[in-house]
């Protein structure tokens, strides 16, 4: 039964939508259906099992019996039953939509005066559609709302009004401006934050193409709301790495955050944070503390939260920061709390032994750290991260070790493919392996001259894993 559409179309719920789905299957709209209460007593037994449903009592045998209170071996009445509550839960899924779909219910109206040429009812329909609209803002279809409104008023007025006046059409295009920009900006930003992360992308053209409209729509849109303002301060970061953008960037959304949905917010201040780590990585060590004030800000406002867990390379990049910035305490009290929240990974049990290998390493732990981690992570990442700490627990240790590790991890970054890691952190590992040699060999240690190479090296490097560690590994040296 755990691998039922049922279950499985449940599990894709997240809690307040369960929470919804059991008032409505309680309530008198579904009070029709043939075997309700059967139909109730099963959603109320399932929820027990939310959100895992992994429980051996998840059998077709014990939950009729949970129902029926007697033992029944009526197999097809199981099916049947779950084959009325899966209905019930589709349905309910198919009506969740707050945004523009619940337009077409009043069109549905505004449709019917159209054809019977009654302008009072018509207008008091789509008063109320623009107040209900305004009134549930923000919310993702907002834009393209305005624009259906005003295009319905277009149509009326084309139909009713012997072509007076300009029949709304001016009205109706700059709503479809408004839709049209809102979508450009939002497509944009995620091709630019694409290409981050792949190598195969041509972003020129549509870059080129969106460099050449944005000036029309820019000065014209800007001002009537925030939200185009709040997304090309982003475009403008992420093209340029532009560290004045990304302050007017925090600052917008310290301002207007609750004009943008959840999700806006959400994905804006991933890429608030993400420019901070990505200029942080380059050496601009200033960078480290305004990246950690950004998840503990993010964190404190649930905008690092999905389906109420949090994704792995999340919890990876609180770690990292937070000892980097000094956190232990905090980073350790942060993992201790969201020990049973990983999400993303089919392992989170590995992964969380990772992070807490990490604060052991800090902790100067480095027998409890290499206790702790695992080679077997289908995530190149993670797999290269774990290398990577292994190989610093090694030189912490003076371990013999050490050398057969770099070697091996040096091969092992050559032998795997572009497509699989891509040019940037490839090469902040082989920075990161060649400049651990240098530290490593023993003609650097008290080498004035050697050692000030290194430090250049370091400084220059673009890209470049654990650069803080190195520092600290090369200033021992003096």
């Amino acid at each position: 039964m755990q691998d039922s559409k049922l279950i499985q179309t449940l599990k894709c719920l997240n809690k307040s939508q369960i929470k919804r789905l059991g008032l409505y299957i309680n309530s008198e709209l579904v009070e029709s259906k043939k075997e309700i209460q059967q139909i109730r007593q099963l959603f109320k037994y399932l929820s027990k099992f939310y959100p895992k449903f992994t429980s051996k009592k998840l059998n077709k045998e014990v939950v009729l019996s949970e129902i029926y209170q007697e033992p029944t071996a009526d197999i097809n009445k199981a099916n049947r039953l779950n084959g009325r509550l899966l209905s019930i839960v589709k349905y309910f899924i198919q009506n969740l939509d707050e945004g523009s779909d619940f337009i077409s219910k009043y069109f549905n109206e505004t449709k019917i005066y159209i054809q019977n040429k009654n302008e009072k009812l018509f207008y008091q329909t789509i008063n109320q559609v623009k107040k209900i609209n305004k009134n549930d803002y923000p919310h993702k279809s907002f834009f393209f709302n305005e624009y259906l409104i005003e295009h319905e008023i277009t149509e009326f007025k084309n139909l009713y009004n012997q072509r007076k006046g300009d029949l709304n059409f001016v009205s109706t295009l700059e709503k479809l401006d408004q839709f049209y920009y809102s979508k450009r900006l939002e497509l944009i930003l995620d091709l630019l934050a694409q290409d981050k992360f792949s190598s195969q992308l041509d972003i020129s053209d549509p870059i080129e193409f969106h460099n050449l409209i944005g000036d029309l729509f820019k000065d014209r849109l800007s001002s009537t709301n925030p939200i185009f303002k709040i997304y090309e301060e982003a475009i403008t970061m992420f093209k340029s790495n532009d560290g004045e953008a990304y302050e007017k960037l925090i600052k917008l959304l310290s301002k207007h955050s609750h004009l943008i949905t959840k999700e806006q917010n959400q994905a804006m201040h991933a890429l608030a944070r993400n420019f901070c780590i990505a200029q942080y990585n380059k050496g601009h060590l200033e960078y480290l503390p305004k990246a950690f004030k950004r998840f503990q800000h993010d964190l404190e406002h649930g905008y690092l939260y999905y389906q109420g867990g949090i994704l792995m390379s999340t919890m990876q990049a609180i770690v990292k920061l937070g000892l980097r910035c000094g956190k232990q305490k905090w980073v350790g009290k942060f993992l201790e709390a969201h020990k049973d929240k990983l999400i993303g990974t089919r392992d989170p049990e590995a992964i969380f032994n990772l992070n807490m290998a990490e604060l052991r390493f800090s902790q100067k732990k480095y027998e409890d750290c290499l206790d702790l981690i695992e080679d077997n992570f289908e995530d190149i990442h993670y797999k290269i991260s774990s290398k990577r700490l292994e190989i610093k627990a090694y030189y912490e240790t003076n371990s013999p070790l050490l050398e057969s590790r770099i070697n091996a991890f040096k091969i092992y970054i050559f032998r795997t493919s572009d497509k699989v890691i891509p040019k940037t952190p490839r090469i902040g590992n082989n920075l990161f392996i060649d400049i651990l040699k240098q530290i490593s060999n023993p003609s650097s240690f008290k080498n004035e001259s050697r050692i000030k190479k290194i430090k250049s090296k370091i400084d220059q490097a673009k890209s470049l894993a654990d650069r803080q560690w190195l520092d600290e590994k090369l200033e021992e040296l003096k």
